[in-house]
């Protein structure tokens, strides 16, 4: 029974041999499709939705590159700066360095994103209140918008898991390398800009690319900073909502977008309302104003 089964992979083996490889690979992708277009019929999605919002779903994608390529971008000067202080023989360096790898690959993604948006706040109104030296302005500056924490935590967290992505790329440069360019009388800064660095590209780029693929993914989680009521095509389904109850109400804010197709659904500023509102509930303010800083949140009573 082996033997014929051998003989009919060779004979296939063979009768496939005159066909290009990349016409193999296509005819494979070409059976992947048509098993998952047979489970999409079966699944029986409402298709006539999916045509009349696309432009609505597809909407959500320039904000999606928004964030990600500017939390690439931070996270790429983070990873360089944190690859040189772990390589770095400098104590304090080499120490925050470890500290910052330990602590952003050690924690979850979206705690990170909520220490940012609703922590850095707080910290900033408990500082001017309780040290009455530091002017009051300087609250308002531990105030983000949804989409700079967003941005922000999404570079501080890729940053970390890439810095040993770039320590790993300057090491593969052949120390012989950088003895040359210590014995042409080169500095620190020449050696890694002229012949160490690029070099170390040629590993760095492809995990790059990787870590910007899953971060343009990672970028759904932003939509979770802040509040606002659900958009009339997402609400269709609920029966009941919140609403602020005290006397300093809170504005409805706008999260951004996510690979997932949401949107902002304005193209007014309603990310930075719920920042705004922070500002205008921070304890100096509310202390001025006599008004206590509580929020308290009721469900609305369902309509009929």
């Amino acid at each position: 029974m082996s033997e014929t089964a051998t003989s009919r992979r060779e004979r296939l083996a063979l009768a496939s041999a005159g066909i290009p490889f990349r016409l193999k690979s296509a005819v494979v992708w070409a059976a992947i499709f048509a098993a998952l277009a047979f489970f999409f019929a079966l699944a029986q999605f409402d298709t006539d939705w999916m045509l009349d919002n696309v432009l609505f779903i597809l909407g959500g994608v320039q904000y999606t590159l928004l964030i990600a390529v500017s939390g690439i971008v931070l996270a790429v000067v983070l990873a360089l700066l944190g690859a040189l202080a772990r390589l770095s023989s400098n104590p304090v360096a080499f120490g925050v360095a470890g500290f910052y790898v330990s602590f952003f690959r050690g924690t979850p993604l979206i705690v990170q994103m909520f220490l940012l948006y609703l922590a850095l706040p707080q910290i900033g109104t408990n500082l001017v209140s309780t040290y009455p030296g530091f002017p009051e302005w300087l609250a308002n500056r531990f105030v983000l918008t949804a989409t700079a924490a967003g941005i922000l935590a999404l570079g501080l967290n890729y940053g970390a898991y890439m810095t040993e992505i770039f320590r790993a790329g300057i090491q593969s440069v052949a120390a012989g390398q950088g003895e040359a360019a210590d014995a042409l009388g080169m500095t620190y800064r020449q050696k890694m800009r002229r012949v160490v660095l690029p070099q170390a590209l040629r590993v760095i780029i492809p995990p790059t690319g990787n870590e910007f693929i899953a971060m343009m993914k990672d970028t759904a989680l932003v939509s979770s900073l802040g509040w606002r009521p659900a958009p009339p095509r997402c609400s269709a389904s609920r029966s009941s909502s919140a609403r602020p109850t005290s006397r300093t109400s809170r504005p409805t804010s706008s999260s951004p977008c996510s690979t997932g197709g949401s949107r902002w659904c304005s193209r007014s500023s309603r990310v930075g309302s719920s920042a705004a509102w922070r500002r205008a509930t921070s304890v100096p303010r509310l202390r001025r104003a006599g008004r206590t800083a509580a929020v308290r949140w009721e469900p609305r009573e369902q309509a009929g």
